[in-house]
């Protein structure tokens, strides 16, 4: 299961509030990303005219209420990011103390997870298409961080927003 949050979208300079829908959309929607579009879903409306259908109803809202909104936050995303897991995932193999890294890796392919090594080692779990770098991870989670952990050269310290289950 992937880590999902939810992500304000911010008006950017120099653009329309037209121009930041459009892009933001285009970009949500990339077929590269979505499975051709499969895993689009919208609303109370149709995802191909969903940036239309926004502006229409943010102009009804300010014209009935009166109300203009302060901040720039246009729309909010939902994002799902399997970075978070693999983090939680790497401080419980940890704290199961492994002898060495292919005994870490171990554990992670116990778990579901299927690995490769190389110039970067990285893992990918069920359902996801791409490999995620140990080094991509942040602060605590570089493959030379973790081999220093195991070493015994390094205390780890279990990132704290990530909620094992």
């Amino acid at each position: 299961m992937a880590a999902t949050r939810l992500m304000a979208l911010h008006i950017n300079k120099g653009k329309t509030l037209a121009q930041c829908l459009q892009e933001r959309t285009d970009y949500a929607s990339n077929p590269e990303k979505t499975e051709k579009g499969e895993l689009v879903t919208a609303y109370e409306c149709d995802p191909m005219t969903v940036d239309e259908k926004f502006l229409l109803s943010k102009r009804q809202y300010q014209h009935i209420t009166g109300r203009h909104q302060k901040n720039d936050v246009i729309a909010y995303q939902i994002r799902q990011s399997f970075r978070e897991m693999i983090c939680g995932e790497i401080d419980a193999a940890l704290a199961k103390r492994p002898k060495d890294f292919e005994a870490f890796l171990k554990l992670f392919e116990a778990a579901g997870y299927e690995y490769k090594t190389g110039k970067h080692t990285a893992v990918r779990g069920k359902g996801q298409q791409r490999f995620v770098r140990f080094r991509s991870l942040g602060e605590g989670y570089s493959e030379r961080e973790i081999r220093a952990v195991l070493q015994g050269e390094k205390a780890h310290k279990a990132n704290k927003t990530v909620a094992l289950g």
